[in-house]
């Protein structure tokens, strides 16, 4: 979601503050995790300033990485068919009906 939504993954405070990035133990793959503790306190407290929109793809992204609990019916009020479509495909992924690779589903 966080890639097809691309506003986060652009900015270098996000990146910084609540990226970690390195290799997994097998092969060449790279690894990304995000502290979402980190991000949602850091949205609650006003420390993290952006859009009500990307406020709102980053808490849906923190309550399926199990960080939050989040009122969903709220969070996507407003948003444009675009981010829903993204949104829906990571719904999709979290409960288990995978289409190709991460990269793929979230490019639509």
């Amino acid at each position: 979601m966080l890639i097809g939504h691309r506003y986060w993954l652009t900015r270098e405070d996000f990146l910084t503050r609540f990226v970690w990035t390195g290799r997994a133990g097998v092969g060449d793959l790279r690894l990304a995790i995000v502290d979402w503790p980190a991000v949602v306190a850091s949205l609650n407290t006003g420390l993290l300033p952006c859009g009500s929109c990307e406020g709102q793809v980053l808490r849906i992204a923190a309550s399926l990485a199990g960080t939050t609990t989040i009122d969903l019916r709220r969070q996507l009020h407003g948003l444009d068919a675009a981010t829903i479509t993204l949104i829906t495909s990571a719904l999709e992924y979290a409960a288990g009906r995978r289409r190709g690779s991460m990269v793929e589903w979230g490019q639509h």
